[in-house]
Order: C-alpha cells, then sequence, then structure tokens
C-alpha cells in the first residue's frame, strides 16, 4: 500500500490538534519563548496587555484539541499552545460574497476590489476566507488559489476537506485556464485584436514589496534567483485614453499581471505599487482600485471530468462598458 507523503502525515497532525475554529478564525500557534514569567497569564498581560485577562476569560489560550488554558498555569518556556488572537477588522455587519456557482464540493465567488483572498496581518475577518466560512456555515472552506488584495473577481473555494488535493492541484500543475481584463493606457505596439506572448523573467528582493523584471537573455546579477513567468496579452479597444486589454497568464507568480504590464510600458490603472508605490494619501484620493479583474476561469473538474467555466459578473469601474 502506498505511503501517505510526509507532509501530507503532517497536515493531518496538525488538524488534529488544531482547536475547533471561531466563527470562521483559525488560532495562531505560538511556542512560548524564554523568560522569568511563573505563570501563563504573566507571559499573557506582557505580549498583549490588559486585554489577556478577556481573553482567559474567553478561552483564547488552548492546549492541543481545544483545551482552554487558565492564566493560572505554570509557564513553560518551549510549550506550544493556540492563541486566538483579537480581530480588529471584524465587520459591523455579516458580509456577503456574490455567488457564481455552487455543488456539494466547490463554490466560485465574484469578489469584489480591496478584500483580501485569505486572513493575513490586519486582513482576518474581511477576507473571502472567512467571510465564505461564515456565509456557508463551513469552516472547511479554503480558497484553491489567491487573488491580490487589489484584484477583483473569480475565486474557486473549496468546501470539503477531503476534496482540497484534488482542486488545488489544478493550479499547481497549471490545468486552470484564468483570463483578466485590464485597463490601461493605449499602447502603439499593441496593434488591436493580436495576441502577443511575452516570457519575462520575475524576481522580488527581500524586503521590497514590488517585483522586478528581466527580459529574457539578459544577464541576471550573481545571486539572483528568477521566475520565468509566461503571459499572453491582447489589446482589445480603447476609449477616453483608456485602453482595455485581455490578459492570460500561463504561469502564476505573484504580482505577475501587474509587473508584466509595468515593464511593457502600460502599468495598470489605479495600481498603487506600480509604476511607483503610492502614499497613503495617494491611495486613498484615488478615482477607483487596481483596474485589473479575474473575468473567467475555467477546468476539467477533477471528480466529474466536466468542463467548468465561470464568468464574473463584475466590470471595470474606469470602462462604462468591459467589452
Amino acid at each position: 500500500m502506498k505511503r501517505t507523503p510526509r507532509s501530507r502525515r503532517r497536515a493531518l497532525r496538525r488538524r488534529e490538534m488544531q482547536p475547533p475554529l471561531r466563527n470562521g478564525i483559525n488560532a495562531a500557534r505560538v511556542k512560548l519563548p524564554a523568560g522569568s514569567w511563573q505563570t501563563l497569564a504573566q507571559w499573557a498581560t506582557d505580549s498583549f496587555g490588559q486585554e489577556a485577562r478577556s481573553a482567559f476569560a474567553r478561552g483564547d489560550f488552548t492546549a492541543d484539541c481545544g483545551a482552554v488554558l487558565s492564566g493560572r498555569e505554570p509557564y513553560r518556556a518551549g510549550a506550544r499552545i493556540w492563541v486566538f488572537r483579537p480581530v480588529k477588522d471584524e465587520p459591523p455587519e455579516p458580509l456577503t460574497l456574490p455567488v457564481v456557482f455552487e455543488n456539494e464540493r466547490i463554490a466560485v465567488i465574484d469578489k469584489p476590489h480591496g478584500m483580501a483572498t485569505i486572513p493575513r496581518g490586519s486582513h482576518v475577518a474581511q477576507t473571502v476566507t472567512v467571510a465564505a466560512r461564515r456565509q456557508f456555515g463551513n469552516d472547511d472552506i479554503v480558497c484553491a488559489h489567491r487573488l491580490d488584495l487589489e484584484t477583483a473577481g473569480l475565486v474557486l473555494l473549496i468546501k470539503k476537506y477531503e476534496c482540497r488535493r484534488a482542486y488545488q492541484q489544478l493550479f499547481d500543475r497549471r490545468q486552470v485556464s484564468k483570463t483578466y481584463l485590464a485597463a490601461a493606457a493605449p499602447h502603439g505596439d499593441f496593434p488591436p485584436g493580436v495576441r502577443g506572448r511575452y516570457i519575462l523573467n520575475l524576481y522580488r528582493p527581500s524586503g521590497q514589496p514590488n517585483v522586478e523584471v528581466w527580459e529574457e537573455g539578459t544577464p541576471l546579477p550573481a545571486g539572483i534567483s528568477v521566475s520565468r513567468s509566461v503571459t499572453d496579452i491582447t489589446f482589445k479597444t480603447a476609449a477616453g485614453g483608456i485602453g482595455l486589454y485581455e490578459l492570460h497568464p500561463h504561469t502564476g507568480y505573484l504580482h505577475q499581471l501587474r509587473a508584466v504590464m509595468n515593464h511593457l510600458g502600460v502599468p495598470i490603472c489605479g495600481d498603487p505599487l506600480y509604476p511607483r508605490a503610492m502614499t497613503l494619501g495617494e491611495q486613498a484620493s484615488r478615482p477607483y482600485r487596481l483596474q485589473l479583474l479575474a473575468q473567467e476561469l475555467s477546468f476539467s473538474d477533477p471528480y466529474t471530468g466536466r468542463e467548468m467555466n465561470f464568468r464574473s459578473r463584475r466590470g471595470l469601474a474606469c470602462i462604462s462598458a468591459p467589452g
């Protein structure tokens, strides 16, 4: 019998030990640092302030499998516990994600601009993952792939834990066809209706938010490791000084479409990072967010073999007729 891969066994073990989600949100795994604290409450107060007292009252500190820990527990450096951290972006009203398709295994939602896909940093409750878990009443829901916070459009959700691997592998193996729409300035080198393929090397320097681009064949600095991106781009039409582009990425790297469009001299309208990073004031005063839309998603369902094709109902704010 084929042995379960070690990474899979670790994931299953972690799932067994992790406490149940609360309102769609995971607890964080924390390794207690070395220190002179005598009780768990002393460490928690130094780490989280006076809010720690309320957190213990709510049962926010747990051992494996969800056993609630009290502040009187002896402090043991190196021990691992689970912590339900405060959620700073809890919405005043429940969020509702537009549903394009749903069956027993998956759902496809139409994400708005400005919503992160997965919880990270200050984005927790107001993310696709958490909002979907609450909306569908299903804590097993995960996103099969990611969209940038700034990008709107289609996101595939996996509803069953046992189905995750099959759908995520579609993206890992590049068996999903994706079409994006982007608004940017017209460019004379893009004949209307002609699809061009752009093979470019992408690199994100450590500590830098934006991605740098090198042409194929360009000598790279020593020690630089790049990702080879492939993107098909078609210039569709122009009106009012704004062009509409159709983008087909064959690879899926961080900021790929945004970095490639910027490199070609047509940064996407409303982009807060390309060609330069906007200040917070500039971001707040933008007439619209990044004008990039994940418009279409197509794949062969790994369980039924059926061809699945979905299309976003959204448009781009700076274009009255998105095409």
